[in-house]
């Protein structure tokens, strides 16, 4: 056996008993097959309580048991790298939060009011200047139908400003608990 191959210590033999026992058996199934794993689960499951602490001798089987291969696509299993850290929000968020958040809302609404305003003016334009044109279109979202046909263009203009002035209007919800 050479000196540089990676063993399995102690405390690799307790974490691999664990997965063993555990509900991610179907990961060492995929690493070393179902024939090993019979023998490795003979190895690390004794049938006495009072062996509970893996002697040299089983630890020496185990890597007997097991090639280097087997054992790098361990690593992964027997020691898994931590979930990344993620922030968790307060129940309770302080005030200059909220006043952003209302803040950029604001800015959101204006904007699309904007928009809206002057999608609106451009179709009133286009229609008392009586720009001609067909255009027709069937929409279907949520239940809700819309149908226009042989609609002008500025028609169409001040349909979609009227949405755009609806989708982005300001909105402040208070809940009391």
């Amino acid at each position: 056996m050479p000196q540089n191959r990676r063993q399995l210590d102690e405390e690799d033999i307790f974490r691999l008993r664990h997965v063993v026992m555990g509900p991610r058996e179907y990961q060492l199934v995929r690493v070393i097959g179902p024939d090993k794993l019979g023998s490795l689960r003979r190895l690390l499951l004794p049938t006495d309580e009072s062996s509970r602490v893996p002697d040299s001798k089983t630890i020496v089987a185990i890597n007997e048991l097991l090639n280097e291969e087997e054992i790098r696509e361990l690593e992964w299993i027997l020691h898994p790298s931590p979930p990344p850290l993620a922030m968790e929000a307060p129940r309770e968020l302080p005030f200059e939060f909220w006043a952003r958040a209302n803040y950029f809302q604001l800015i959101y609404s204006i904007a699309g009011l904007v928009l809206g305003l002057v999608c609106i003016i451009g179709g009133i334009i286009l229609f008392l200047r009586g720009i001609t044109g067909s255009t027709s279109w069937t929409a279907k979202i949520i239940g809700a139908e819309s149908k226009v046909s042989d609609a002008a263009p500025g028609a169409i203009l001040f349909i979609v400003g009227l949405f755009i002035v609806f989708v982005t209007r300001y909105i402040v919800k208070v809940k009391n608990r």
